[in-house]
């Protein structure tokens, strides 16, 4: 199937799948008195993982699982430390300073790209772009007046953010390894699977156990394992196939934003000034760092 640019339906679903995954960080801390974030991600992990097995049985594609299981478990391990340092770092920071932090993740694929993809070296402007972007992060960290930082806040940053270079890794991973010739929803598949198993594990031996069962917690884990973990991005590796990837990853951008709007809104996060500055900062180093040469033709 041949790509084509991004029309009124495509940008229409990006807006929803940004607002999915943005919702779906706030969501994490939203619902924490009735299950904690590292179990929520533990147990959406084991459903979302059920549902793309079933997938790749109607596909015809589970003796795939066996020629890739190497690859998937480095990527899975990786998932798993990403959404490990995710889970923690929203028991000391905001849901918003964790969404931006998290979003980092280009920044790393950038660097590392460089090193070890010698198609993929940084230019002029991309360095630029990640100066601005570390400018915003070290902002973030020191800037105001140090007598109000919250040192436990910066704790959970610095785990999201490091959550963000996990992630960058686990791209270079898939990238370099045989996992770039695999099904995405193979990828996917080895990336919740073992995560569901580490990060279940991680909960259960800190105790982070207690759950308050209802209909809330019923509701959560089915929009987390369903509809965040399985099917959102169903659609995003079938958009991949019909669109430009550089069109549809600019909408990515919309997804921190947006991350900080439910971040406010839903749980009333208040925003400091250093963060914000700093954190447009960094969404704006990283739409540098990404965006494509005048002239060269999307792909």
């Amino acid at each position: 199937m041949s790509r084509r640019p991004l029309d009124q339906t495509g940008m229409l679903l990006m807006v929803v799948l940004a607002t999915i995954w943005a919702f779906g960080q706030a969501h994490l801390k939203w619902v924490a008195d009735t299950i904690a974030p590292t179990l929520q991600i533990g147990l959406r992990g084991f459903i979302g993982s059920a549902l793309i097995l079933g997938l790749l049985a109607w596909r015809g594609q589970l003796s795939s699982i066996s020629h890739f299981w190497r690859a998937g478990l480095m990527a899975g391990g990786l998932f798993a430390l990403e959404f490990y340092l995710v889970g923690e770092s929203l028991r000391y920071t905001n849901a918003s300073h964790m969404s931006v932090f998290l979003y980092t993740a280009p920044l790393f694929v950038a660097l590392g790209s460089h090193f070890v993809l010698q198609a993929e070296r940084l230019n002029r402007r991309q360095w630029i772009g990640i100066a601005l972007a570390f400018f915003g992060l070290a902002f973030s960290f020191l800037g105001g007046d140090n007598q109000t930082l919250d040192r436990r806040m910066l704790f959970g940053d610095a785990l999201a953010l490091l959550a963000g270079a996990a992630w960058g890794a686990t791209t270079l991973v898939i990238r370099k390894s045989t996992l770039a010739e695999a099904p995405a929803m193979l990828t996917l598949f080895y990336q919740l699977s073992v995560s569901a198993v580490v990060i279940t594990a991680m909960a259960i031996s800190s105790g982070q156990t207690a759950l308050v069962m209802g209909s809330a917690l019923v509701v959560s884990l089915l929009f987390q394992g369903v509809i965040l973990s399985f099917l959102s991005f169903w659609v995003w590796f079938s958009m991949l196939k019909r669109y430009y990837a550089a069109q549809l990853g600019s909408f990515s951008f919309l997804t921190p934003i947006l991350g900080v709007i439910f971040g406010t809104w839903l749980l009333d996060e208040q925003l400091e000034p250093q963060f914000m500055i700093g954190g447009c900062a960094v969404i704006a180093g990283i739409a540098v760092v990404n965006l494509r040469s005048t002239g060269t033709k999307p792909r």
